[in-house]
């Protein structure tokens, strides 16, 4: 378990240190990637405590992508776009996990949940960000679409795992 998670954090920094490289031809989007970087590790952190007052964390989810997928509207390429959008599912999905890793009553439910939040995350930010690209104002259209999806599979892997 340790060696396969010091593995997918090598793979995710390579991949950071690639997007940094790759955007940092425009000053605009170098600092954007930065904000987007950080702040989607701190989101979750920033979530836990809003989720135990707020029962919907699908929905506080949803529109956190959301604020950041805003901002990678601002970026001048639809591939960045969807880049971006992708970086904000995964680093969301993998922030979450770390933070769950400590909740996880054994290894083969923390394993499992890696394996099916890590694709939901990064599809939801994809679902938020994809309407968008044909107007700015269809962004709550992806919000809802991408709550609906989290919230039923929250539903279904919470009867799946126990």
């Amino acid at each position: 378990i340790l060696l396969s998670l010091r593995i997918q954090t090598r793979q995710y920094i390579h991949g950071v240190r690639r997007a940094l490289k790759m955007y940092s031809n425009s000053k605009k989007c170098s600092h954007l990637l930065k904000l987007l970087h950080w702040s989607e590790i701190i989101a979750p952190l920033a979530l836990w405590p809003i989720e135990i007052f707020f029962p919907y964390p699908h929905v506080a989810e949803e529109l956190t992508k959301a604020m950041l997928v805003f901002f990678v509207l601002q970026s001048p390429k639809t591939s960045q776009k969807i880049y971006l959008a992708l970086l904000i599912g995964f680093l969301f999905g993998l922030s979450e996990n770390f933070l769950y890793l400590f909740t996880a009553s054994d290894a083969y439910s923390h394993i499992l949940r890696f394996m099916v939040t890590m694709p939901l995350h990064i599809i939801t930010a994809l679902i938020i960000l994809l309407p968008t690209l044909i107007h700015k104002r269809l962004i709550f259209l992806g919000i809802i679409l991408a709550s609906f999806i989290h919230y039923f599979f929250n539903l279904y892997i919470s009867s799946w795992v126990g």
